[in-house]
Formats: C-alpha cells, structure tokens, sequence
C-alpha cells in the first residue's frame, strides 16, 4: 500500500506525460519530479529547497554537487538549527 500510494501520482499522470513534446523535455521532468520525490521523502518543504539550491548552485563548483541533494541538504539544515539551537 504504502509504495502504491507513493507512485500514485505519476501513474495517474503517465499518459499526459507520454506526450510531453520533445525528448529532452521529457527527461528534464523526470529529473524535476525526481527531486521533488526526493524532498517529500526525506521531509522537505520543495519551494525552500529550490530555492536555496537556485541561489547557490551557480557559485558552486563541480565536486560540490553531492552536498546539494535533498539528503544532503536536509542533513545540513538539521545541523544548522542544531547549532542555532545551541546558540
């Protein structure tokens, strides 16, 4: 059930996608819903996430972009307010 109720959403939207227009964009989703699958699964809010990774990858050099996962990242928040929290 539980793995059922986690693919649902894309199952009810595969033949909308099947048709997405070019290739390219169609893998572009796939990694787009990916990392949002990602974010609900470890806990975090998609818009924050974006958000910050929108502002820093940019700056970031190649060997950073494990540390911008949402496993990593939201390791990395916890850390944070635990810190913040200690303060």
């Amino acid at each position: 059930n539980l793995i059922e109720n986690a693919i649902r959403p894309s199952a009810l939207g595969k033949k909308n996608w099947m048709f997405i227009g070019h290739p390219q964009a169609g893998e572009r989703s796939a990694v787009i819903y990916t990392l949002l699958g990602s974010c609900r699964r470890h806990g975090i809010n998609p818009f924050d996430y974006l958000k910050d990774l929108f502002t820093r990858l940019p700056a970031a050099k190649i060997t950073q972009i494990k540390e911008f996962t949402p496993a990593m990242w939201a390791k990395a928040k916890t850390k944070e307010q635990v810190v913040a929290q200690a303060s």
